[in-house]
């Protein structure tokens, strides 16, 4: 008869002694999945956005993004038997190849974009569409996204391929305007370049430009000023990225 004194061995405390799988709920939790946004989810982006960096955008206009093009946003749940959680959002807008680069030469500013400016798929054969990149937002609690699932911004892009696929279509490139400092630390690391800086509507205005909308910022745009900037709670910093003839890889989080 064994000892019954003696410890099981996969209770033991030595690492190369035998221990027992673990268990069911140790298991990591499935990869959240895709579902299309809703009415109240767009409005709650926008909410968030307002808070971040107001500026003149409506209900109306936001909702006329979704509209135009509601194949390029999307959220990430994870479901159980009973609930499904919310770990993210990712809203993108296509735009036009003019629109695109009017964005490019500051010609064109977020708050300023129309259904006008949004590709369609069904719109003058045009194949050619910028990506700009409206929000993301990432559920930091300890509910939301998990590690063991990568970064969520990698995730995002990978699935932003799929839809360039589907609709056939040759990205331009890609642009944001990052207002919190994950955003500009990701889109830095992610080897998009620093385009323009802007200062926030609610903070002084420059000289000359209408107060209630986001403005450049009256200093020097030189390549060294650019790549030197750090970020600053009161600033928007746009950030650009040419495509590459291998879109798959083309960003890298």
């Amino acid at each position: 008869m064994p000892d019954i004194t003696e410890p099981p061995q996969w209770l033991s405390n030595d690492p190369t002694v035998y221990r027992a799988p673990t268990t069911y709920t140790d298991k990591p939790a499935p990869p959240p999945t895709t579902a299309p946004l809703t009415r109240a989810d767009v409005l709650s982006l926008l909410e968030a956005d307002q808070d971040l960096w107001p500026q003149p955008l409506t209900e109306e206009q936001i909702i006329s993004w979704w509209d135009s093009a509601p194949d390029w946003s999307w959220k990430y749940i994870t479901s159980s038997t009973a609930t499904s959680t919310t770990t993210g959002l990712f809203f993108c807008i296509p735009l036009r190849k003019s629109s695109f680069r009017m964005l490019q030469r500051g010609k064109l500013k977020e708050h300023q974009i129309g259904e006008e400016h949004i590709w369609k798929p069904a719109e003058d054969g045009e194949r050619e569409v910028g990506l700009h990149v409206f929000h993301v937002e990432k559920d930091q609690t300890k509910a939301g996204w998990r590690r063991e699932w990568g970064g969520m911004m990698a995730r995002a892009f990978a699935d932003l391929q799929l839809v360039v696929k589907k609709h056939g279509v040759e990205v331009l490139g890609y642009s944001a305007l990052a207002v919190t400092p994950d955003g500009f630390r990701a889109f830095k690391n992610a080897g998009f370049e620093l385009f323009d800086i802007e200062r926030s509507a609610e903070h002084t205005p420059v000289e000359g430009v209408e107060p209630d909308a986001p403005s450049l910022l009256a200093l020097p745009k030189s390549k060294d000023n650019l790549e030197s900037a750090t970020f600053a709670p009161s600033n928007g910093y746009w950030f650009f990225k040419e495509a590459q003839e291998n879109q798959d890889s083309m960003v890298v989080f």
